[in-house]
């Protein structure tokens, strides 16, 4: 047996050895006694049937299951998913199909459900259900420019087929309107989200065509948020909203009258349930008020629909506000979706819809112009309780007072008047309880008097007043008595609440001033610095900011101790033409998942239905002799490996070939069976390439008479 075959059959034999040593360790793994009794579980295949009866009965039944479960009907929930399918944006697994993670995303905001109801009721783990969620939510947000599109610049069908609107608003491509949705945030950012609401809220603003299509959304704004501060926030943006040349939307009194944008009259009756009965227009403001506010309801019965049919967006929600952010983004995209395929009963009718009703969390919907000046809300009403009492009382300056009471709301849409009006109501507060007393002179601030009532409300939050709903009645008064005593003049808790919006005021321009491109924060003088050309260009172009630029602000410490949590100042704002996250935020823990899912299908036994899967360790199941055992093996097998490396037959010597072949006297034959021979003993053939040229013929006809 020559060399090479000897090697053959030692690697043959090491491969046996290894192959029998894996074999008994697997067999001996197979046979060991858990340490512990191991708990079992009902099989895979049971809680499969489960759940696939689960899912027939809901997208596979009848469209009114479909609807009530998935809020949409069976056609367009089919389409979709081939849709995300097709696209690639969403995959079927080895264990859920496409469609069953779209019903499980579905289920969830359109119901408002936990993970952990779901987890129980599909029978998934939390963690398959989160991932899920954000897969699905990812995918949507993929559709969003094929499907929130811009408004068409023809003249929407509702308009030109009837003669109350055409060709008044033949221009018109939409309707504009904010809309408060319920926010769970932390409790150090509630101040901010709280407005004209009891309760946390996010301001988000939407434009929608006379189809109830949304064509423009921005989401995340907190909720003391004005409506004009975010359409101004829109407009700004580099995907924001733009209104076509020529055209224009229809807004509510709470924004400015500005070309593209078109509000009715202030002063003037507007909503629809108070022209009903007999109470017809009387005048050309009220005839013009009456068809823009019926042709405005538009955007009401929109959000609507989008509230009534996914009601996570419409109670507190269960996840963080980013999240909550793109789920109103994303349950928009599928407004749109299930609109495309014709209006169910979920859509409200126009004939049957009630504006300005109560919402569905008992809080009256306030007029608009209303909204625009809700911080003085609460202190006109005591005007206006007034006023109606000096009205009853039949006295002729009280009536009066009365009419200037009951103007203030209106009165407070004119920035100019703003003032005026909120000083006049609270002479009016304060002197309520005379008749024919006259309202209250504006008050003069001083900026030692300022920075008095500054200081004393900064006293107040150092003992531990809570500021994340506003200052308190009792809190104003507080400080107006210690204005009185510091200056000697008389003031009231409305001016002092006044003067302090107007400070409020001021910290937002500072906020905004201290994040333009290319300025600088000095923290010693508490100041804003810009280079001298950028300063020159600026206030040239905003006089009224030099003020705060170069020099230190004013009472700065003392407006971010009461100011810095209150105000908004949308961090977390997305518009409807940002994606809804990466594929990267539900990359990681995908392999992990499959890895459980594959287990589990191969008959292992399932774990545990509150496990959150591949995030946590699972328990070895090694003990420390067959940690021994796999360390000995590991050994033998390198030195099996050494030793096949070690009798590996190396390569001849490469100039044997040259040395033999091109040597004169010699038949080919005769060379080619020197060579052959010399090639199976290396050291002849290193020794014959290295002898003197005299002796290699000699050595040749040796070899070749030996052979």
């Amino acid at each position: 047996m020559g060399l090479e075959d000897k090697r053959r059959m030692f690697i043959i034999h090491a491969a046996a050895l290894v192959a029998g040593m894996y074999a008994f360790f697997l067999n001996r793994l197979r046979l060991a006694k858990p340490s512990r009794p191991q708990i079992s579980y009902a099989p895979m295949s049971a809680m499969d049937e489960e759940r696939q009866k689960n899912l027939d009965r809901i997208y596979n039944c009848n469209d009114v299951e479909c609807v009530n479960m998935l809020r949409m009907r069976r056609a367009p929930f089919f389409r979709l998913c081939n849709l995300l399918r097709g696209r690639e944006l969403l995959r079927d697994t080895i264990h859920s199909s496409v469609e069953e993670q779209v019903a499980m995303f579905l289920h969830v905001v359109g119901h408002n459900q936990r993970f952990r109801v779901i987890h129980q009721s599909w029978r998934r783990s939390v963690e398959t259900v989160s991932r899920h969620f954000k897969e699905v939510l990812y995918a949507i947000g993929e559709l969003r420019h094929e499907i929130i599109k811009a408004p068409s610049t023809e003249t929407p069908l509702k308009i030109r087929n009837s003669s109350r609107w055409y060709p008044y608003f033949k221009d018109c491509v939409g309707a504009i309107d904010g809309t408060h949705i319920y926010a769970r945030v932390p409790a150090k950012m509630q101040s901010a989200f709280r407005g004209r609401k009891h309760y946390t809220t996010q301001n988000v603003l939407a434009a929608v065509d006379f189809d109830l299509k949304f064509t423009y959304v921005l989401a995340g704004w907190e909720g003391s948020a004005h409506d004009a501060t975010i359409l101004a926030d829109a407009l700004e943006r580099e995907d924001g909203l733009r209104v076509p040349e020529g055209k224009f939307y229809l807004v509510d009194a709470g924004y400015a009258c500005r070309p593209g944008f078109l509000p009715p009259y202030r002063g003037t009756r507007y909503h629809l349930n108070e022209f009903g009965g007999r109470n017809y227009p009387t005048n050309p403001r009220e005839l013009f008020n009456l068809r823009h506010s019926s042709l405005r309801v538009t955007v009401e019965r929109a959000f609507g629909a989008l509230k009534n049919r996914f009601r996570i967006i419409d109670n507190k929600p269960f996840h963080p506000f980013k999240t909550q952010v793109k789920l109103v983004l994303a349950c928009c995209i599928l407004h749109n979706w299930i609109l495309g395929h014709g209006p169910d009963e979920v859509i409200p009718l126009e004939s049957t819809w009630e504006p300005n009703s109560v919402n569905g969390h008992g809080v009256p919907v306030d007029d608009n112009a209303a909204w625009a000046s809700f911080d003085l809300l609460e202190e006109l009403e005591a005007a206006e309780v007034a006023a109606q009492a000096a009205i009853h009382a039949g006295g002729q300056a009280a009536a009066a007072a009365g009419g200037q009471g009951a103007a203030q709301p209106a009165a407070q849409a004119a920035p100019e008047a703003g003032a005026q009006a909120a000083a006049a109501a609270g002479g009016l507060a304060a002197g309520h309880g005379g008749a024919g007393q006259q309202p209250r002179a504006a008050m003069r601030w001083t900026n030692v008097m300022s920075a008095f009532v500054l200081r004393r409300f900064c006293e107040l939050i150092s003992t531990g007043v809570r500021t994340d709903k506003g200052f308190k009645e009792v809190h104003l008064n507080q400080v107006a008595k210690s204005v009185v005593e510091f200056s000697g003049l008389e003031v009231t808790g409305t001016q002092v609440y006044n003067h302090l919006r107007k400070w409020r005021q001021r910290w937002v321009r500072v906020i905004k001033l201290r994040e333009l491109s290319g300025a600088l924060w000095d923290d010693d003088n508490f100041m804003i610095t810009l280079e001298d050309d950028h300063y020159k260009g600026h206030v040239q172009a905003h006089p009224k900011d030099a003020e705060l630029l170069n020099k230190p602000i004013e009472n700065y410490q003392q407006m971010e101790v009461i100011f810095g949590n209150g105000l908004a100042t949308g961090k977390y704002v997305m518009g409807s033409s940002e994606p809804l996250g990466s594929p990267s935020d539900f990359a990681d823990s995908e392999n992990d998942h499959i890895k459980l899912d594959d287990m589990a299908g191969k008959g292992q036994p399932a774990g545990p239905l509150g496990s959150e899967g591949g995030n946590k360790r699972k328990r070895s199941m090694l003990s420390e002799g067959d940690i021994l055992v796999m360390q000995g093996m590991t050994e033998a097998v390198n030195n099996v490996a050494n030793a096949i490396i070690q009798t590996k037959v190396e390569d001849v010597h490469p100039d044997l070939y040259d040395a033999i072949m091109f040597m004169p006297g010699f038949t080919d034959e005769e060379l080619m069976s020197a060579y052959e021979h010399l090639l199976g003993n290396k050291a002849h053939g290193t020794a014959f390439v290295k002898m003197n040229d005299s002796f290699l013929a000699t050595r040749l006809m040796v070899l070749h008479l030996s052979r």
